[in-house]
């Protein structure tokens, strides 16, 4: 019987190496290990993303039927003096309700539906820029539908303060011949009990992404009255055609929401001389058991195509989070991750 060898290694070198050689050369199996300070050094770039936004301004056209434009910039920086821009404008009605919408960002998106807008919008423009950069980028859970889902859904939530409508109303407005969408949107808030009552402090955030063929809707609880915000619950309704394991995908669900939660909330990698500076759980932080939230998941059998399931539940838990810290304080989110951030209650 063969004899495994086992490789314990600080250095994904040996990756590029040829393993099929070094086992034919011994004669055996061989099992590579990395230290855990590999792979958080590995993955610098996704892990970091640190966004920034200037304030959105509100323009009035005179002259056409064009009744007035909502216009912001997000800085999306994938490590410092490095990083993608978008800006996003919309075209709005007599209502408020946007009739066109442009996008503009650096670096083709992947996969390259993720800037696709799921909203009744008759006219969208995307375009985008290449922007070389010398920063490898490492692995990231539901690529970039996590970054353009916190930006549309977070100037969705824009829009709909602008417009003065309730932001779950204001999407549904939206997704009137969307069945489907408008289906999971009113799972998770009738799961959390949208506008019910809320102690002082307390406040809800809704979004919605669709990612992998995988409908997402979550609804945040956050707690702000400590000054720093606590993620008390999260509602969770997913449609992906049909769950074959529905345990397992619910355990996909959760584990997302909290992998989001953890880059919203801390996630930051810095970069100095050269070097990335975390290393390990000691001084990357990372969502524990003791500051998680309740997580309340239901599943939707459309029996649609079946879509994914290790990556939906991620996108969409940034934004349900900075839109209920809005709610609660009136303080929009700038910057991510939120880290020592404090907030007041809203008035």
């Amino acid at each position: 019987m063969a004899r495994p060898y086992t490789l314990l290694t600080d250095s994904f070198k040996i990756l590029r190496d040829n393993l099929n050689t070094v086992s034919y050369n011994v004669g055996d199996p061989v099992n590579l290990l990395t230290h855990g300070d590999s792979d958080v050094v590995m993955a610098i770039n996704e892990i970091e993303r640190v966004f920034d936004a200037s304030a959105g301004e509100i323009l009035y056209p005179t002259g056409n039927s064009l009744q007035g434009e909502t216009q912001t910039r997000l800085l999306l920086s994938t490590a410092q003096n490095s990083g993608t821009d978008i800006t996003l404008k919309a075209g709005l009605d007599i209502k408020g309700l946007p009739i066109s919408w442009e996008s503009k960002f650096v670096h083709n998106m992947d996969p390259h539906e993720a800037s696709a807008v799921i909203y009744d919008i008759p006219n969208i423009k995307a375009q985008y820029m290449e922007s070389p950069t010398h920063i490898r980028v490492g692995a990231w859970r539901s690529v970039d539908h996590t970054q353009h889902g916190y930006f549309t859904e977070s100037f969705i939530d824009e829009l709909a303060s602008n417009a003065g409508i309730d932001c779950y109303e204001f999407r549904r407005l939206l997704l009137k011949t969307k069945p489907r969408h408008l289906n999971v949107l009113d799972t998770a808030a009738r799961m959390a009990g949208w506008g019910k009552t809320l102690p002082p402090g307390y406040a809800q955030g809704i979004a919605i992404v669709e990612s992998f063929m995988s409908i997402v809707a979550q609804v945040v609880t956050v707690d702000i009255s400590n000054g720093a915000p606590r993620v008390v619950n999260v509602a969770c309704a997913a449609d992906a055609g049909m769950a074959i394991n529905p345990n397992g995908f619910i355990a996909q669900m959760e584990s997302g929401i909290i992998f989001g939660l953890t880059a919203a909330l801390y996630g930051e990698i810095t970069i100095s001389n050269g070097s990335v500076d975390q290393s390990n759980f000691y001084d990357y932080k990372m969502v524990r058991m003791d500051d998680a939230p309740s997580i309340d998941v239901e599943i939707i059998s459309s029996n649609n195509r079946i879509g994914g399931a290790g990556e939906p539940g991620t996108p969409p838990i940034a934004p349900a989070l900075v839109n209920a810290i809005y709610k609660a304080s009136g303080q929009r989110i700038r910057n991510l991750p939120i880290g020592n951030q404090r907030f007041n209650i809203k008035a």
